[in-house]
């Protein structure tokens, strides 16, 4: 059994989501984007290795606390190759554009997209879905009926395209490929910001994906 962990952090209260595998207590830390001490005491409550730590994205709020978590459990740091820099480089990930401390963190891992990943006892798809950010991914298990979403949709809404490196036509392109292709209606989507959803929700009555794919006709 899966045990899901949300935990809005710092002052964009981006999600950090830990995964904890219940028999073997092995946990997967996605986007510990700020509070690190915070979240390395919670880590040591819930108790177990942490084996992985996942990047849907490079922005700060999603990366801030990488360093403090890896420095913590040992754990290797995953990221696109896209935004493999932008862990240590403060005016690609934004850390110097809001003013934000940064502590530089440095990928051990760098996805492509398209690769399965085992962890947690578990197959994960890496989904490339470029628009929010270059880098941005989206993290499938079929198994669990689950998508870590990153910030490329959240609940009836989707990631903004105005940051630098964003793009309306790729973001387009890649919520056709989320609502469309590689998943199914009953999965839970874990959001990089704000309440899980689910696809079927977001087929629904996010009208804000539903526009943008029309405008581009994807």
């Amino acid at each position: 059994m899966l045990e899901i962990h949300s935990i809005p952090t710092g002052g964009f209260q981006a999600n950090c989501h830990i995964l904890q595998d219940t028999k073997t207590h092995e946990m997967i830390v996605v986007d510990p984007g700020d509070d690190g001490i915070e979240l390395v005491a919670f880590l040591g409550r819930l108790g177990g290795k942490v084996v992985a730590i996942w990047n849907t994205h490079g922005h700060i709020d999603h990366i801030g606390a990488n360093a403090a978590v890896q420095r913590a459990t040992g754990a290797p740091i995953a990221v696109h190759k896209a935004e493999q820099e932008w862990l240590g480089n403060a005016t690609l990930n934004g850390a110097a554009i809001f003013g934000i401390p940064f502590e530089p963190s440095k990928a051990d891992t760098v996805w492509n997209g398209g690769e399965t990943v085992s962890a947690l006892g578990r197959e994960w798809k890496v989904h490339h879905a470029p628009g929010h950010s270059p880098g941005m991914c989206t993290i499938s298990c079929e198994a669990e009926k689950l998508i870590l979403a990153g910030d490329l949709v959240m609940f009836n809404s989707i990631g903004r395209t105005d940051l630098p490196g964003g793009d309306d036509r790729a973001m387009a392109r890649s919520l056709s490929e989320f609502l469309k292709g590689y998943t199914q209606p009953e999965w839970v989507v874990l959001c990089g910001h704000g309440d899980r959803s689910t696809v079927a929700q977001e087929m629904r009555l996010n009208e804000n994906a539903r526009y943008l794919i029309a405008e581009f006709g994807f």
